[in-house]
């Protein structure tokens, strides 16, 4: 798909205003053609791009910046699966606004299945994960909402990125993209000719398209960057260096000087003496051994720096630092030594949260709620990740936790209960209860009862519905 984009002469691009932007949407328009049906790989990109040097767009270490090229990088590994199954694992939650203030859990709302199976072929967390890795990787990710009567019945993931369609109609403000999938199949997706028909291309509005993107290039195209592909210089050299090592290992060592010899030889003695010499000096069973060999000849040593002197090793490690801090990744997390003693690791977790995670959560929490919901439902319910398995304290901590909850009538015992794993206890267990010694100040007579407040008949009927719901997610 890109190929044609990458071969091309910086010097053919006009970067000044905002005529790039067109140009280059007009070199995509051109390399479209040429582009093969790839049947739903993650990454849309030709396989002359594949090789470590060559291909995508090259760096000053001259290694390709393309997805896969930089996933051959541990760091770069190691981080994009941290964050895509730390986000793929946080549970979505859909709350109802309750008549008592605050948000109750609403398992029973149509979403709930939408979001446990998006589409046949996935359940949510290889979706999530789909989309993560594709932000992560080429700078944005894109998912398609399918609809049965105006309401949401699949997410469907896209592998190639959608292309925005402005009308030609100058009245029209609305954005429209293209979109491919080979498993659109006959739903309802798209406007115009294109819907509902067994096309794998369609036209979609800016109303059915979830989309996660990162750095905006520039204000009137729809190119972005992320993190990696921002600094991708620093993810090449980590390849690049990568790459000299697997050579140097491959050789042997490197090359240290040049042997002549002090006599004229034939041909086959030359070579004789070559393969001897190549024996005794390749491979790393060799590795601090002596070689001889027997006639006159003359070491000569080069001079100046050595690829064998360099330390690839505390080079790798400061490349390795450099891509987790780019994540924002807690260092302890890749396994480095984390030098930075004024945070614990929990502080170091919810920094992580907070700077990391809610980067790609709270864009897809703010597109969940307005395309997802429908208009009326906008100001009774909400759609959220939960981070509560982020952070899991011991369990004798959880214990202290939710004896502090229930004492402050913040939880009832069943509601811990139920975060602990286990069933609820009954009806009784659903009462707000508070210590005999407390009460409030001057008033006495309300140590002595145990409930905070009468229960009402439809608090009853409340509590029982509570129960019922609880025993029906136990099952």
């Amino acid at each position: 798909m890109f190929e044609g984009l990458f071969r091309r002469k910086v010097s053919e691009l006009d970067t000044s205003g905002s005529h790039y932007a067109a140009q280059r949407r007009a070199i995509i328009a051109t390399s479209k053609s040429n582009e093969t049906n790839t049947n739903g790989r993650i990454f849309d990109f030709p396989l002359t791009t594949l090789p470590i040097f060559g291909g995508g767009a090259t760096n000053s270490s001259g290694v390709s910046d393309d997805p896969r090229t930089m996933l051959q990088v541990p760091s770069v590994l190691a981080g994009v699966r941290i964050l895509t199954e730390d986000i793929a694992g946080l549970p979505i939650q859909i709350k109802k606004r309750s008549s008592k203030g605050g948000w109750e859990l609403d398992t029973e709302h149509r979403l709930n299945g939408v979001f446990r199976k998006p589409n046949p072929r996935e359940t949510k967390n290889p979706f999530i994960k789909n989309m993560i890795t594709n932000y992560l990787m080429n700078g944005s990710a894109y998912s398609v909402i399918a609809r049965k009567g105006g309401l949401p019945c699949q997410l469907i993931g896209l592998a190639r990125q959608a292309r925005p369609r402005i009308p030609n109609d100058p009245a029209t403000t609305d954005l429209f993209y293209e979109v491919y999938s080979p498993y659109f199949g006959s739903l309802d997706i798209g406007v115009g000719k294109s819907r509902g028909s067994k096309a794998r291309s369609r036209l979609v509005s800016e109303a059915d398209l979830i989309k996660l993107t990162g750095i905006k290039i520039l204000s009137d195209s729809e190119e972005y960057l992320s993190p990696l592909t921002a600094c991708s210089e620093v993810v090449t050299l980590a390849a690049a260096i990568q790459y000299a090592q697997g050579l140097m290992f491959r050789n042997g060592v490197a090359a240290q000087g040049i042997i002549t010899s002090k006599k004229s030889m034939q041909p086959d003695q030359i070579d004789m003496y070559q393969a001897n010499l190549t024996k005794m000096l390749s491979g790393v069973q060799n590795t601090g051994g002596f070689a001889f060999m027997a006639g006159e000849f003359d070491i000569h040593e080069f001079t100046g720096s050595k690829p064998i002197d360099m330390d690839y090793t505390n080079i790798t490690e400061l490349l390795g630092r450099q891509t987790f801090r780019t994540l924002r990744i807690p260092l302890h997390k890749g396994g480095f030594e984390d030098k930075d003693a004024a945070a614990t690791v929990e502080e170091q977790n919810i920094r992580y949260v907070n700077e990391s995670i809610k980067s790609m959560t709270n864009p897809l929490e703010e597109q969940f709620n307005d395309k997802l919901l429908m208009e009326s439902e906008r100001d009774t319910y909400r759609i959220e990740f939960n981070y509560d398995s982020m952070f899991t304290p011991s369990r004798k901590d959880q214990f202290d936790m939710f004896q502090t909850g229930i004492n402050s009538s913040i939880i009832n015992p069943n509601e811990a209960r139920d975060e602990l794993g286990m069933p609820g206890i009954g009806e009784e267990g659903e009462l707000f209860t508070r210590p005999l010694n407390t009460g409030t100040l001057g008033d006495n007579s309300a140590v002595s009862q145990l409930p905070m407040t009468q229960t009402s008949s439809n608090e009853k009927q409340d509590t029982k519905t509570k129960s019922t719901t609880r025993k029906a997610r136990a099952k």
